[in-house]
Parts: structure tokens; C-alpha cells; sequence
């Protein structure tokens, strides 16, 4: 293990054994997952990691009390993409923003991550090694453009840019089996955002990289999901999530999936399920009444759902994360 991923894997271990999560391999792919589901907060985290790079993401993570995220490196060149948050950074107190992407170096001396209880967190962290930012920042001595500013200084930011975030969207949601394949999914995804930022720090207003409609598309599916996220309990049909994004029922699940990276029934699906899981563990609920709330009109199918993605049934996962 290099001195990196070694000296990373070491602070989040400090941060997730002090939220009593635990680590899992995950057998389907080169990385593992942190499981939490105790009084200090529940939810899903997924590592993957190499030499130069450290990808950080995070599912439905319901913290009980304010939480400071400080991974204690220095040096490395951090990216984070919230997909939902409440938090702020510390100390210079600037809110963060859900379906924005943060860009900065990142050092013990330079601000920190305060994660409120307010809505529940989904997110992409990605970290670069210093060496690998320099490799990068070498790249730029190579550049027809000589006046550009240091590489450092022409990435960090805040953006909320279209394709910006369905790269970090993808990164967060898609799965690869196979690990080779998976390390060139990642190093691809990484520099395709760092390429966008640079092109937009560097392009004027008639050549920008973005286009008015790819923006109002992705807001369009935002609203979409918001709505899914507020009413898991109706009948979530296409042709009503059309309606509402004012778009083609083919469209939007084409724009829907290349914004979050799944399709729109596997996001719902998703929802359903983590509601399902909070309440079996946080309510007493009867079964009947949990289906109902996220939608199902039959507990049989409710409960078949369940086995199916946890395994077990839900009074037995009830009463296992109770005990």
C-alpha cells in the first residue's frame, strides 16, 4: 500500500469506526463498503482506492448529530460532489449546496466539513495525491496557452454545471464487475471533470462548454427526483413524472439515467428501500403499514422486494439491527 492511500485509509478509519460503521468487501467489484445502522447514524459507504486516487461515496447516511468531517491529510487535491447535504465548511462557515461540485486543495490547515443532521447525505468525495496533481500540473507546461494561472488556482471553485455533474452522478452510481475495467472507469471520469472545469475556467460566454438546454434538462430531472424523494407513498407512473419535467416519456428516461446514472425504477427502488430500512429499525411499524407508506398496495410484494435486495426478510432485519 503506498504512503497515500495508507495515510487515507488510516483517517477514515479513525472517522467511521467514531461513527461505529462497518467495513464489508465488496465482492462485486475492487473496493469495499462501510455499513452503519446504530444510534449515531445509519447509511452506506463505498471505497475505492489506488495509489493516486481515493473515491469516497456515500448512500442515504442519516447522522444523528452534527458530524466534522476532517480527513487530516495534506496536500491532496480534494473533489466532493453533494447530491443532498446540509452542512457547512469550517472555519470560514460557507454553506454547502446539494447538486454542486466543490473543488480545492486540501490540507490540516485549511478548512474541514461540517455534515448537519438536516437531510440525509449522498455523496462523492474524490481525493489526488500530490504526486499525481503534479503529474497533471506538468501537463500544463506543454500548453499552447502560456498565460494560463497555476493549475491549482484555475480548478478550485464551486460549480453546478450540467455535465459536471453527471460525471460525479456516474461515478456515484454505476458498477463495473471487473476491476481493471473499473480503475479505467474512475481515471477516465476523474479527468473528464477536471477537463470540463479547466473549460470552463478558460472559455469565454459564446464558446462555453455548456448549453442552456442540457441545463434545463437536468433541472428538469432534479424536480423529477425531488418529487419521487417527497411522495415514495403514490404511483410513481412515467406518465406523471413526465408531466412534470414537461417532457417525452422517452426522454426523460434517457435524460434521467445520464443525470443520476440509473434508471428512474431503480432509483425508486432505491428510495423505498432505504425509507423501508429506516423505519423497520427507527418505528414500530407494522410491516403492512411501512409497504403502504412507500408505495406498495401489497405487503407480499413489499416483503419479496425486501428478501430479494437485503436477503432478509423485514422482521428479521428489524430484529437483527435492533438487538
Amino acid at each position: 500500500m503506498s504512503e497515500f492511500k495508507d495515510t487515507i485509509q488510516k483517517s477514515l478509519d479513525e472517522i467511521l469506526n467514531r461513527l461505529q460503521f462497518n467495513r464489508l468487501d465488496d465482492l462485486k467489484s475492487s473496493g469495499y463498503i462501510y455499513i452503519a445502522n446504530n444510534y449515531k447514524c445509519h447509511g452506506r459507504i463505498r471505497i475505492i482506492a489506488d495509489d493516486t486516487i481515493f473515491i469516497i461515496s456515500g448512500d442515504d447516511i442519516d447522522l444523528k448529530e452534527d458530524f466534522l468531517f476532517d480527513m487530516g491529510t495534506s496536500d491532496n487535491f480534494i473533489l466532493g460532489y453533494f447530491q443532498s447535504i446540509s452542512g457547512e465548511l469550517i472555519p470560514s462557515l460557507q454553506p454547502l449546496s446539494s447538486g454542486k461540485v466543490y473543488a480545492n486543495l486540501y490540507s490540516t490547515n485549511t478548512q474541514k466539513i461540517l455534515f448537519k443532521t438536516l437531510e440525509p447525505l449522498d455523496f462523492v468525495i474524490i481525493i489526488l495525491s500530490k504526486n499525481l496533481f503534479t503529474r497533471i500540473s506538468s501537463y500544463q507546461d506543454k500548453a499552447t496557452n502560456n498565460d494560463l494561472p497555476d493549475l491549482s488556482n484555475l480548478i478550485k471553485g464551486c460549480y453546478s454545471n450540467s455535465k459536471l455533474v453527471n460525471v460525479f452522478n456516474h461515478i456515484k452510481n454505476v458498477r463495473i464487475q471487473n476491476p481493471l475495467a473499473e480503475n479505467f472507469f474512475w481515471g477516465s471520469k476523474i479527468f473528464e471533470a477536471l477537463s470540463i472545469i479547466i473549460e470552463e475556467n478558460t472559455s469565454n460566454n459564446s464558446n462555453a462548454y455548456f448549453s442552456n438546454n442540457i441545463d434545463s434538462d437536468q433541472t428538469a430531472a432534479f424536480q423529477v427526483s425531488n418529487y419521487i424523494d417527497k411522495h415514495l407513498e403514490s404511483d410513481l407512473n412515467i406518465e406523471l413524472l413526465a408531466q412534470i419535467a414537461y417532457m417525452s416519456r422517452a426522454k426523460l428516461k434517457y435524460v434521467f439515467k445520464n443525470t443520476f446514472g440509473v434508471s428512474m425504477q431503480d432509483y425508486i427502488k432505491r428510495k423505498r428501500l432505504v425509507t423501508a430500512k429506516q423505519l423497520l429499525v427507527e418505528t414500530n411499524l407494522s410491516i403492512k403499514d411501512i409497504s403502504t407508506s412507500i408505495g406498495y398496495k401489497n405487503t407480499g410484494s413489499f416483503c419479496e422486494m425486501f428478501k430479494k435486495e437485503t436477503s432478509m426478510r423485514p422482521l428479521e432485519y428489524r430484529k437483527t439491527n435492533n438487538m
